[in-house]
């Protein structure tokens, strides 16, 4: 089988693996799924749904919505496996799929990642060019007020609900800085893509701090500009955040790893079948990086962030700090459908470079038991309303990723 791109994993395999649009003679006078009489003239599964579906379509009391009926037919298809990363998307829910696979998901909006502050919202990133940051708004400044009022002790979407808004519209927002003062700034709303890294040094230290939220496809570049824009190959230490990272194309996973290990072996993929299929980093994009480097991870590291993370491990390149990972090893291809809906369904799962198996095992009620990646130094984040993400002082997983960079040293 031949792979073409994968999507968490996630891959992308153009081609109609189902057939949705039903035909059949019409079922009036005899019952659903009957047959001629004869023992050897039952019907098969997909006979009888398509017998089922027809008989709905011609003798319901009601006009029947064909769209809708096609749609509960598959949602109820991949329901059945009992696989959370099996699912249908209908046409709406496949184009929001794709924009957040694409990285290309956007708002209008300033161009901001915000955090609960009590004076309002500080800003834990101002997006380079971004409305917000044209208007003069930097990391660490805290928004106090939206168009003359005060947003202390609101929730923070409610705030962001507030700061959003229609492309080309003004929104007016008291901004305090951290050395005391307080402006009030103009900003243009307009169409925003969030970047899913963001890099920066820790202050008062040589060690870099990258947060990677998502593997779309802009996300390889990103980080390897990141890189660059924190001088890696410079640094006492390094710290990849991974916590909350949900995953997304295998193929970014093997493009961030090629910076640290160059023709390595990134997962082994392994069909129902029993057929295997290698992927492996490129051999001439390496970096030169040998400063010791730790990544962050929690229980919503999941997919591409947890191959990526154990990869860096298996090769020594890495020492993961904080709680262990989702554990997800599966793998899907996605198939998009002419009317816009698309199908995901997992058709095989993934081993580490090492062989190891992360697969999640949960109880009936969906609690883990065991799996995903076990951080070597386990550690808890403590959230108080003045914990800040990427601050050592507040965070705690942060605080222990230096402490393990500074004893490596």
């Amino acid at each position: 089988m031949k792979w073409l791109s994968r999507i968490g994993l996630l891959g992308v395999v153009p081609v109609c693996a189902f057939v949705v649009g039903f035909s059949g003679p019409e079922i009036r006078a005899k019952a659903i799924g009957a047959g001629t009489g004869s023992a050897k003239d039952s019907k098969v599964p997909s006979e009888i749904y398509q017998s089922s579906y027809d008989f709905i379509r011609l003798n319901y009391d009601k006009k029947v919505d064909l769209a809708n009926l096609k749609y509960a037919g598959m949602a109820g298809l991949t329901a059945s496996l009992g696989d959370p990363h099996t699912m249908f998307f209908e046409p709406k829910s496949a184009e929001e799929f794709k924009k957040e696979t694409s990285g290309t998901k956007n708002y209008a909006g300033v161009g901001a990642r915000l955090q609960k502050h009590d004076l309002g919202v500080k800003i834990t990133t101002a997006f380079t060019n971004s409305p917000a940051y044209q208007a003069g708004i930097r990391d660490r400044d805290v928004i106090t007020g939206v168009n003359g009022k005060p947003i202390a002790g609101k929730e923070i979407d409610a705030i962001i609900s507030q700061i959003k808004g229609p492309e080309g519209t003004t929104v007016k927002l008291t901004v305090l800085h951290p050395d005391g003062k307080t402006v009030t700034l103009e900003v243009k709303r307009a169409r925003v893509i969030q970047p899913t890294v963001d890099a920066n040094i820790i202050e008062g230290t040589n060690i870099g701090f990258v947060s990677v939220f998502g593997f779309s496809q802009v996300t390889g570049q990103q980080f390897d500009e990141g890189l660059t824009k924190i001088g890696a190959e410079t640094l006492k230490g390094l710290v990849i955040d991974l916590r909350g990272n949900p995953g997304g194309l295998l193929d970014i996973a093997r493009d961030m790893l090629s910076l640290f290990a160059p023709n390595k072996v990134v997962v082994t993929m392994k069909e129902r079948s029993g057929a295997e299929q290698v992927t492996k980093t490129y051999y001439n994009l390496k970096r030169d990086i040998s400063c010791p480097i730790v990544i962050l991870v929690n229980q919503d590291s999941a997919s591409a962030s947890e191959i990526f993370a154990g990869a860096m491990r298996c090769y020594g390149l890495a020492t993961l700090v904080g709680e262990h990972t989702y554990g997800k090893a599966s793998v899907q291809n996605l198939i998009p459908f002419s009317d816009g809906g698309s199908l995901k369904v997992t058709i095989a799962h993934y081993f580490l470079p090492n062989g190891e198996n992360i697969s999640r095992k949960q109880d009936e009620e969906g609690t883990y038991m065991s799996g995903g990646l076990k951080p070597d130094y386990e550690a808890k984040l403590s959230f108080s309303p003045k914990t800040q993400i990427g601050d050592p002082a507040t965070d705690d997983q942060l605080k222990k990723a230096i402490e393990v960079i500074d004893s490596k040293r």
